[in-house]
């Protein structure tokens, strides 16, 4: 019986059998014809912002949405559309294991659960994605980091005998993916202003077009000095010659209290998920090792 993983990162939703391994974005859209996620909802998140999410997992539960559908009254449902989707694009398989990040409580972990009584698949157990994606990295005790989109979580991991045990989480609100792209979003908006007096955050589909290059340009900067980048306007392309340097300076505020959290978390061995080492500067500034993107499903899978 083929048992796949899902891990529940709000960033980037990894699915997994060993042979295959399907990411969809956590955002969600609601219509008037039903909920839309994964990177068809990010196409419309910005164009339609009153109808978008990208905090459901993070905030997992059932209190109401904001806005009124028969489709969703809260972000379980929202949820629950998103795995449902996962399960078909994976092929059904007929079990699965959560992978959850280290910022899920209890009451959340039991709202998952619940979901899963509703899902066309068995929930063959539930696993730490840090401590999937690193046990078999730990020598002796190591610091696992990684970004959410609302949130960063420190993960303190410790070898004892032939396993490795969790001692501490710290959960850092306000630190996530999100903030970095917000400072980089409105810089990179008053850089446009500056060069073609366009501003890219003045329209819904200025920020979707923003929005959507911003990822693949961080990615570029975190390998290279420089980068010519082109956003798309109105009126044709708009070059603009980008310096890891200046994104890095933008995004201090945020890289100087993750260094000083992964410092005061006193381990020496860090091991870093796939996310940050794809920010320019971020992991030569925490140092440590980068995990592959697919790391805590390769991990749960050889635990089973």
């Amino acid at each position: 019986m083929t048992t796949a993983v899902f891990q529940l990162h709000d960033v980037a939703l990894r699915c997994g059998t060993g042979s295959q391994l399907i990411e969809v974005p956590g955002h969600a859209l609601v219509t008037p014809q039903g909920i839309v996620t994964g990177a068809a909802a990010r196409a419309r998140a910005w164009r339609e912002p009153q109808h978008s999410f990208d905090q459901y997992w993070q905030q997992l539960g059932t209190a109401a949405l904001p806005v009124a559908s028969r489709h969703a009254r809260h972000f379980a449902d929202l949820a629950h559309a998103q795995l449902l989707a996962l399960h078909q694009a994976a092929g059904a398989p007929p079990r699965v294991i959560f992978a959850v990040p280290g910022n899920f409580a209890r009451d959340q972990l039991a709202v998952l659960l619940g979901i899963a009584q509703a899902a066309p698949f068995g929930v063959a157990g539930l696993i730490d994605a840090a401590l999937a994606a690193a046990h078999t990295e730990v020598a002796d005790a190591a610091l696992h980091l990684d970004l959410l989109r609302h949130c960063a979580v420190l993960t303190s991991l410790r070898r004892s005998g032939v396993e490795v045990v969790r001692e501490r989480v710290a959960v850092l609100p306000e630190l996530g993916l999100n903030r970095l792209h917000e400072l980089w979003a409105r810089h990179l908006a008053e850089r446009f202003i500056a060069a073609h007096r366009y501003d890219p955050l003045h329209t819904g589909s200025g920020e979707q077009a923003l929005r959507e290059a911003l990822p693949g340009w961080l990615a570029a900067l975190a390998r290279q000095r420089e980068l010519n980048a082109v956003l798309m306007g109105p009126r044709g392309p708009l070059p603009l010659l980008l310096g890891a340097a200046e994104l890095v300076a933008v995004a201090e505020p945020v890289y100087s209290r993750l260094a000083q959290a992964a410092a005061e978390a006193g381990s020496t061995e860090r091991l870093l998920a796939q996310g940050l080492t794809e920010l320019p500067g971020l992991r030569d500034r925490l140092g440590g090792r980068a995990l592959p993107a697919a790391a805590s499903i390769t991990g749960a899978l050889t635990m089973l």
